[in-house]
């Protein structure tokens, strides 16, 4: 006798990685080499999405495609959270920027997206955030710093290059 109420799972569409893949690629434009190139794809996918947004700079073509071939491109960096993964910091930063401004705040301007990606990738490293002095240690910048110009001409070549350093490190 069977039970009163028996659930029919729908027979799978695919058994094997590469049929998950075509069916991923299907669905979501995603190409099939994510899943077989490893984080290389990713860096090159990510470029292929910012070659995107620069080719419609001045407008927003982040339509129902973009958006799911984005989410999953994030997908594939958090799958598997107990596997640590070899991503260029500079990709992450570029796809996480993808998302939250270009696909989530509807941004239509590439060059932010770049500007901001460049100085995520500067911030991760200890040497961007204290800069070495006149006698080769690291040092923190200080507003005063700034207005000295002597101790500005030992850490930076110009003042538009100061300004932008203590700028973009008081964002960050």
């Amino acid at each position: 006798m069977s039970p009163p109420y028996q659930h029919r799972w729908p027979k799978a569409e695919h058994t094997d990685t590469k049929s998950n893949a075509e069916l991923v690629a299907r669905n979501t434009g995603v190409s099939q080499r994510c899943y077989y190139r490893g984080m290389q794809m990713l860096e090159d996918r990510v470029n292929e999405l910012k070659a995107i947004i620069a080719g419609n700079d001045g407008r927003n073509a982040a339509d129902a495609r973009f958006a799911r071939a984005v989410d999953e491109l994030v997908s594939a960096v958090f799958d598997d959270i107990g596997r640590i993964l070899d991503i260029p910091p500079r990709a992450l930063f570029d796809l996480f920027l993808i998302k939250v401004l270009y696909v989530g705040r509807r941004t239509t301007h590439a060059d932010v997206i770049d500007y901001l990606g460049e100085l995520l990738g500067e911030c991760v490293y200890t040497s961007a955030a204290f800069p070495h002095g006149a006698d080769g240690k690291p040092r923190t910048i200080y507003y005063s710093d700034l207005l000295d110009e002597e101790k500005r001409s030992e850490i930076w070549a110009s003042r538009f290059e100061a300004y932008r350093a203590y700028a973009d490190h008081a964002l960050f």
